[in-house]
């Protein structure tokens, strides 16, 4: 996945290049004025929770169900009324922050795992929670191929990417046979129009 950020970058950094000196050719031409530059895109990465955790308890385990499962004791619905009730229960303190602030936000560039969680410690934001909400705003969407593949999981995750989007699965066809899903994948395709979702092995 870092790869595929990575050769986002350099994709992001040369449309830039190219788009800044268009628009440079034009505005000394007359025919544009000064102050337009190449629009910014947002990227993002998306993946577990047990691989986007900071909590500094929860973070720890490496089974992927018991994050799984100590993440929804601290951030589901019923627990957080139980604690603004006065009860005597912890709460994800990220995930506070995320809904107080995060939930709303709205970003610019390319952020690695490494950078939601580096973004959530600054910010006091859960990079799980932030990195789900930017996916539906994101012009570019970095995952494993399963999220998409997967039924079992397409159905939670890959309904947050809008609906005219552009699918580009990496090595797909290696993933034949690996996984008996990969007929969706003509269905997901024919769904696309106009954003591009890169979906890393």
């Amino acid at each position: 996945m870092d790869k595929v950020v990575e050769e986002l970058r350099r994709v992001q950094a040369y449309r830039t290049s190219i788009i800044s000196a268009q628009i440079a050719e034009a505005v000394a031409a007359g025919n544009l004025a000064h102050g337009i530059r190449a629009p910014d895109i947002l990227g993002v990465c998306l993946s577990s929770r047990r691989n986007l955790c900071i909590h500094p308890t929860v973070s720890k385990h490496d089974n992927r169900a018991k994050t799984d499962a100590l993440c929804r004791n601290k951030t589901a619905s019923f627990v957080r009324e139980q604690k603004a009730a006065g009860a005597d229960i912890e709460v994800c303190s990220f995930y506070e922050g995320y809904e107080k602030e995060g939930a709303e936000a709205t970003l610019s560039g390319i952020f690695s795992i490494a950078d939601l969680k580096s973004l959530g410690a600054q910010r006091g934001w859960c990079p799980y929670f932030t990195s789900r909400h930017l996916v539906s705003i994101a012009n570019v969407v970095v995952y494993n191929y399963q999220y998409l593949l997967d039924p079992k999981i397409a159905g939670m995750v890959s309904r947050d990417i809008p609906k005219d989007s552009i699918v580009v699965v990496r090595s797909a066809a290696s993933h034949r046979t690996r996984t008996a899903p990969h007929r969706t994948a003509p269905c997901c395709a024919a769904r696309a129009r106009a954003h591009l979702l890169w979906v890393s092995d």
